[in-house]
């Protein structure tokens, strides 16, 4: 079996990446947790477990303390 996004990553995870890759290029920033709660129809705190998950497998890294401080490291995916 090979090493495959869907093996390593949720679909609401890959999800989530997608949307920071897209509202990043196209804003120049980041989304806020709330921003992207919303757009996924979900708490913020379920965004917050998301996003340490993705951060733990080396897809993000957070800046903490800083607003909109979502960094994408694999841009391959």
């Amino acid at each position: 079996m090979g090493n495959s996004l869907t093996n390593i990553l949720t679909s609401r995870q890959l999800a989530i990446l997608k949307f920071i890759r897209f509202f990043s290029g196209t804003n120049g920033f980041s989304p806020s947790l709330r921003e992207i709660a919303s757009s996924f129809n979900i708490a913020p705190s379920s965004v917050l477990d998301h996003l340490k998950a993705l951060e733990r497998k080396g897809f993000i890294r957070r800046h903490p303390f800083q607003p909109r401080c979502l960094e994408v490291l694999k841009k391959d995916f």
